[in-house]
């Protein structure tokens, strides 16, 4: 049986990183050195319209627009300085996980948040994913990641608990609770970092869409496809493979929609598919009903929209779209930091 997770900087945010990219930005815009005049240019914008850039990746492809047709080049050299600072800044944010003093809490903590994963989830959901581990209770599980962080915090944690997490038992016979595989989809700091918009429609400058070297620089599905890794293949196949997927620490962006209708026609597949989110939410109340509400139709609608199924079999599937909010399954109370 596989279960998979899709991982997102919320899990750096969870361990205590400061890997948004509000804060990357933040610490971006106020670097000292002698910039290029395009680069001084796209600072200012940024300072000026801090809330836009929330979302860099989307805001890359609206910020396209402002630039003549004639300087393609000189805003693909905006996108690289972009990525070039991003990987310097989260390979210094990644070193300052304690994996030596933290070890066995992280351990702890990581073999319960996967073998026990649906403590996390609220109880109606856990009842029927429940039911479905129950069913396939003599089989092993693996544990797979198709992760979109660029940092390597993920492995450093899962090193912590080595290939077999659990040991379930029944009748003298043991399953055993395993970890599978762990895909960087869009790279890391160090090799095939992919930073960009999910298809030419993004990009707001229309001409550009026709720039062999704005695409090769911008649009994720087509650089992946060009770097020959097989991450879309590789991580198409973990979906498929899935009977239940998690996705954590995720803002379901549209610049990821090329994953939101795989998982979409995933779920649709089979009524044993459930799909579990993990979202995050600062302005969270639970005293109001309405907002978990508001949220779960939210999310669920998204994937209906990204779904080519008909309205009767996308409402058939509404009940196996799973959320929770501001679960704290990949955190913990305790400093896994080194102190600064």
């Amino acid at each position: 049986m596989n279960i998979s997770f899709l991982i997102g900087n919320g899990f750096d945010l969870a361990l205590g990183l400061k890997t948004s990219y509000d804060q990357f930005l933040n610490y971006y815009v106020h670097r000292l050195g002698e910039d290029a005049p395009n680069i001084k240019k796209i600072k200012d914008d940024i300072r000026q319209n801090m809330t836009n850039w929330s979302n860099a990746e989307k805001a890359l492809g609206d910020y396209s627009s402002k630039f003549l047709v004639s300087e393609s080049d000189a805003y693909c050299d905006c996108c690289e300085n972009i990525l070039l600072e991003l990987s310097s800044y989260l390979d210094k944010e990644q070193s300052k996980l304690d994996i030596i003093h933290s070890k066995n809490i992280i351990a702890e903590n990581f073999t319960k948040a996967l073998s026990e994963f649906t403590q996390y989830i609220l109880p109606e959901s856990r009842r029927l994913i429940d039911s479905i581990l129950v069913k396939h209770f003599y089989e092993e599980r693996v544990f797979n990641f198709i992760n979109f962080n660029y940092t390597k915090t993920l492995e450093s944690c899962l090193s912590t608990v080595g290939e077999v997490i659990n040991i379930r038992s029944k009748n003298n016979i043991s399953f055993p609770d395993r970890i599978g595989k762990v895909i960087h989809v869009h790279g890391d700091t160090t090799d095939s970092m992919i930073m960009g918009v999910n298809d030419e429609y993004q990009l707001k400058n229309h001409e550009f869409r026709k720039s062999k070297r704005v695409r090769q620089s911008t649009i994720k599905p087509e650089i992946n496809s060009r770097l020959h890794l097989d991450n879309i293949e590789v991580c198409s196949q973990i979906i498929k493979s899935s009977t239940i997927i998690c996705i954590f620490g995720m803002s379901l962006g549209e610049t990821d929609a090329i994953w939101w209708e795989k998982i979409s026609a995933w779920i649709s597949e089979d009524t044993s598919h459930h799909l579990v989110v993990f979202i995050y939410k600062e302005d969270y109340n639970p005293i109001f009903p309405r907002s978990f509400i508001e949220i779960e139709d939210r999310i669920r609608d998204m994937f209906f929209d990204y779904s080519s199924e008909t309205s009767e079999k996308i409402t058939s599937f509404q009940s196996r779209i799973h959320i929770c909010i501001n679960s704290r399954i990949f955190s913990d109370p305790t400093p896994l930091l080194l102190v600064e």
